[in-house]
């Protein structure tokens, strides 16, 4: 039966009354029922409440005290279940393009998010790039000499400090913590919306859910959102993050220029002296470890064997300084020297 039969046949002529109250108790649960069908089923195409009075035969003279007959309620109560047929196959329909257009937009969500993490790899080229023309001015720092040592000295404090400011400018820049967390959260929020787009088709199998619909458009709309706003920041950062390289390739430029016009300039800087290798010390004599294990060792000398750790204190040898391991065995060192191994 077509939902916009407006017209369609009304209710048989009343040809006698009936003394029963079935009649209007019947007819009341009639109109019950359109009254909640038309309520929750709110689809776009679907029938009023006129509508659906008018399409069972049900004018509004029978909603009131009015008994009719049996034969028009059984027709009433017949066109009322083919109507709800009707409604039923439209919320199965709906339900289904629902399903179709959920999935079409957690696609274009994950293209927008891989678009977000390409910008934010590019930023950390950038900062590759810009980290290995620092390491090369400094190199080449350390290998120019020139003439003019005080002068120079001083140079070279300067250019090294300036080395200095730009690599943590360069760290400065390429910390973007925040940002970071957000992509995980982001990439967290439409795994879960899968999930439930996913739970959403399954449950449609078995008679179908549609407030899980209006719920998953909910959250897909809110990620889309969210996704907007972080392209945004993204942008006006990686806009920011692109003057401040600009002006640090400027001031490497201006170090290497530098460096250029003075030659080398290591050659008059004083080297620090060699530092003098320590004698080692004798081993402490009259004593030998007999045995030794990770933190713990036996020791014998002339006053007898003991058992030793680091911090004991032994008499002629004083404080067990260490216990290291030296050659696949444990070694014992004391204040006085190190106590050889038995033979």
């Amino acid at each position: 039966m077509s939902i916009y039969g407006a017209g369609a046949a009304k209710a048989a002529p009343r040809t006698e009354r009936q003394s029963s109250t079935v009649g209007p108790f019947l007819v009341a649960a009639g109109v019950s029922l359109v009254i909640g069908v038309s309520a929750v089923l709110t689809i776009p195409g679907t029938l009023s409440i006129n509508g659906l009075m008018n399409l069972a035969g049900l004018s509004r003279s029978l909603t009131g005290d009015d008994e009719i007959t049996t034969s028009g309620i059984k027709k009433l109560v017949g066109e009322f279940a083919t109507e709800l047929e009707f409604l039923n196959e439209r919320v199965e329909t709906v339900a289904k393009t629902s399903d179709a257009g959920l999935s079409q937009r957690v696609e274009r969500l994950d293209g927008d998010l891989a678009q977000v993490k390409k910008s934010v790899d590019d930023v950390a080229i950038n900062m590759e790039f810009l980290d290995l023309r620092v390491d090369r001015v400094a190199r080449r720092t350390d290998s120019t000499p020139d003439a003019d040592a005080i002068g120079l000295k001083k140079l070279v404090a300067d250019l090294s400090a300036e080395v200095d400011h730009l690599n943590e400018r360069v760290e400065t820049v390429a910390k973007k913590p925040d940002l970071g967390a957000r992509l995980v959260d982001l990439d967290f929020e439409i795994e879960v919306l899968k999930a439930q787009i996913a739970a959403l088709k399954s449950g449609r199998t078995e008679g179908g859910n549609p407030a899980w619909a209006k719920s998953v458009d909910d959250d897909l709309a809110a990620a889309r959102t969210d996704i907007v706003g972080l392209r945004s920041t993204l942008d006006e950062r990686t806009a920011a993050n692109r003057k401040d390289i600009t002006a640090l390739a400027a001031r490497l430029d201006k170090i290497e220029a530098i460096i250029a016009e003075r030659g080398d300039i290591t050659s008059s800087i004083p080297t620090a002296p060699k530092p003098v290798a320590r004698p080692k010390r004798r081993a402490a004599p009259g004593w030998v470890v007999e045995a030794s294990a990770e933190g713990i060792a036996v020791v014998k000398g002339r006053a007898g064997r003991f058992e030793v750790k680091e911090g004991s204190y032994l008499p002629g040898l004083g404080r067990i300084v260490s216990i290291t391991k030296d050659g696949g065995r444990w070694a014992v060192n004391t204040a006085r020297g190190p106590v050889p191994f038995a033979n």
